[in-house]
């Protein structure tokens, strides 16, 4: 087996990203919001008081005098003698201002604000699958799921999927409990500054091929071709291949103590 290195969530970068995405992008959202929601009001308020550019005001009406008509627009001729007075136009209505006013700040707003809640879900998500993979215990087992998720969630040992087993930390100088750093019989995987090693978990009768280039197996029918081996005899606590059987080959792994002693299935190419 060999040594699998996992993402590292405790980078500065993935830091900085998780800064960001809890306070700057909502806080940058809100502010947008906002902007948007007031350019909004103020379009609103300029649609109902403008009057168009360039109508002269009205003359000042007299105390107790009925309204009178508004002068004729400059630049009419004077009436005739005997004719009724022109009246003047009804003035042009300014054109609506678009209600959209402040709809892109609004939109880029809200859409920041919902970036910056999933941040936050992640984070909560990240911590909870963080403080999962710290609770591992010594001999639990697993399946290959783990080497390609950050979330890691124990099976029964006798669940032939779940070929993996944590037997140990590594010592100080990186090694699992074979004390070989290559070639080791444990697979090793790095997950968050920590390197775990972890023991095939093989039942007997069960058949088994290479998986990952060699870096785990998986459970297969025994009349599968290639390279596949039957598991013939489990010994926990022990680590003597002399009590395998004839024909056998057996592997031992020193923690926990325990011997495989398997054989290459008929047929097999």
């Amino acid at each position: 087996m060999s040594l699998v290195y996992l993402a590292n969530q405790t980078s500065v970068a993935y830091a900085a990203g998780r800064v960001i995405g809890m306070l700057v992008l909502p806080a940058v959202g809100v502010t947008l919001l906002l902007v948007g929601l007031r350019n909004r009001s103020l379009a609103r308020k300029r649609t109902m008081t403008d009057y168009p550019p360039g109508y002269p005001a009205p003359y000042p009406a007299i105390p107790g005098s009925p309204p009178s008509y508004p002068p004729a627009p400059p630049g009419y001729p004077p009436v005739a003698p005997g004719y009724y007075p022109y009246s003047a136009p009804f003035p042009v209505m300014p054109p609506m201002r678009s209600a959209r006013a402040g709809t892109g700040l609004i939109i880029a707003g809200v859409v920041l604000v919902a970036l910056g809640g999933l941040g936050v879900l992640g984070t909560v998500a990240l911590t909870a699958s963080q403080q999962s993979a710290a609770q591992v215990s010594i001999g639990d087992c697993f399946t290959n799921d783990i080497l390609d998720s950050t979330r890691w969630k124990s099976a029964s040992c006798q669940d032939p999927a779940a070929v993996l087993e944590f037997a140990a930390t590594t010592d100080a100088d990186g090694n699992c409990p074979d004390g070989k750093l290559s070639h080791s019989g444990y697979l090793s995987v790095e997950r968050d500054g920590t390197r775990r090693c972890f023991i095939p978990n093989l039942l007997e009768s069960r058949c088994y091929a290479p998986e990952r280039n060699d870096e785990t197996v998986r459970t297969v029918s025994c009349a599968t071709s290639g390279k596949v081996i039957r598991v013939v005899k489990r010994m926990n606590g022990a680590t003597d291949t002399s009590a395998c059987p004839p024909n056998t080959h057996g592997v031992t792994f020193p923690q926990p103590q325990r011997t495989y002693c398997t054989e290459r299935v008929k047929g097999a190419i």
